[in-house]
């Protein structure tokens, strides 16, 4: 290790230095133990948001399909009245009456649903104010003050609607698919069935009086403008979300498909009856074909388009918790194996060094025959081979140093015994 890379683990080295091997582990554990559960918080305050989100946008969603059939049946309200308006016509006043009754049972049940913060919001009381004012005076009106009336409150009602979005998160999108599916249930779909909404009041306003200005054909003809530039928006994004979809998908866009040929229809009654000024269609024939129509678009957004964006939603929150749990159990799973063969070390290192300890002891006390057996192979091993060897040095050195001193003996003893030595005549 270089003197840069010494100098950098310094602090460590003299810290670990200062520890009991006890301290040291614990030192350790508390760090590991840390670390995962920072890792483990940030892990699961992620999945939470992404839980919490979802479960907003599904909030979210169960407040679109009634503000979305107030405004099915204001449009419709719109168009009935303007065919009352524009030509007396007594045989939409019933239907009319039924809308109405409808409108405000649909209002009554999205009240209900609303929470208590949007029905405190002043622009929630103007739309209530509008219909109110559109039930006592709208056939009073002329047929524009009435269109115009029915078309700002639908107007509000959308933004009431993009509001709703807002505060639930629905159009804050983490997929490219869940944008595409938020943005068509929140704005392209409801402005296109409006754009159609109001093409079929002013076409029934017009087939019912039998009379058409030019500013009036100046006005249907940026209505009909308008119509067609909704239903090219929308149907681009019902071709993305085909292609990042499945066969659900398909479907839409082939069922968005059809709305868009039909509605080229109504475009043509348009512009060869009305535009021609010959009003041969019957009013009653012509809301009644529009109507059909913009059924069809809520009953894609109430019957394919919403149930998606549930399924797609619930799914996510089920990925996203199972998620969370697996990761949890794995972790927690490799946690516990990490603590066992952590403290299975411990364990193992403190016999070991309890048996040099005692090996060492008794070769101070003189047994100079005891070894060390250490069942391990890691670095103790090297210490206690080494602890061997010198043991056995040490006993080599005592076996020559006894030899040396057994064979100074025999020699000083034998010296002894030629001072003395006489032969068989006793001659020294």
């Amino acid at each position: 290790m270089n003197i840069s890379a010494k100098s950098f683990f310094k602090p460590a080295y003299i810290v670990m230095n200062n520890l009991s091997y006890t301290k040291k582990f614990l030192f350790l554990g508390f760090l590991s133990a840390s670390a995962l559960t920072f890792i483990l918080y940030g892990f699961f305050t992620a999945i939470n948001q992404v839980v919490s989100e979802s479960s907003d946008k599904l909030t979210g969603l169960t407040l679109i399909k009634p503000i979305s059939q107030s405004v099915q049946s204001i449009q419709l309200h719109r168009g009935l009245s303007a065919g009352i308006i524009g030509g007396n016509l007594d045989e939409m006043r019933q239907s009319r009456a039924l809308t109405e009754a409808l409108v405000a049972e649909n209002i009554n049940q999205f009240v209900k649903m609303l929470p208590a913060d949007f029905l405190q919001l002043e622009e929630w009381h103007d739309i209530q104010a509008e219909w109110r004012s559109i039930e006592q005076s709208g056939l009073n009106q002329t047929l524009a003050e009435n269109f115009f009336a029915h078309t700002l409150i639908i107007e509000h009602l959308l933004d009431f609607e993009a509001a709703i979005a807002h505060k639930y998160g629905l159009l804050l999108e983490s997929s490219i698919k869940e944008f595409y599916l938020h943005d068509t249930i929140i704005n392209k779909l409801p402005l296109a069935l409006e754009r159609l909404g109001q093409v079929r009041a002013k076409g029934v306003g017009i087939l019912a009086k039998k009379s058409l200005s030019e500013d009036e054909k100046i006005v249907i003809q940026q209505s009909i403008s308008d119509l067609n530039s909704a239903l090219a928006a929308l149907n681009t994004n019902l071709l993305k979300l085909d292609s990042l979809s499945n066969s659900l998908d398909s479907i839409l866009v082939a069922n968005t498909q059809a709305i868009t040929n039909a509605a080229h229809k109504i475009i043509n009654i348009i512009e060869n009856d009305i535009y021609n000024r010959h009003f041969s269609t019957p009013p009653s024939q012509f809301i009644s074909l529009a109507t059909d129509l913009i059924n069809q678009g809520y009953t894609n957004l109430y019957q394919s388009l919403l149930p998606a964006s549930q399924i797609l939603l619930t799914e996510k929150i089920s990925d996203a918790k199972h998620s969370l749990i697996t990761t949890f159990t794995i972790t927690v799973i490799t946690l516990l194996i990490t603590f066992y063969f952590l403290i299975g070390h411990y364990f193992s290192f403190n016999q070991n060094i309890k048996i040099i300890q005692e090996s060492s002891r008794k070769f101070a006390l003189g047994h100079t025959n005891e070894h060390i057996m250490l069942a391990t192979h890691d670095e103790l091993a090297q210490i206690t081979d080494s602890f061997n060897a010198m043991v056995d040095g040490f006993n080599s050195l005592l076996a020559e140093s006894n030899e040396n001193v057994l064979r100074t003996q025999t020699i000083i003893n034998t010296a002894l015994d030629a001072v003395i030595q006489t032969n068989q005549d006793g001659v020294i």
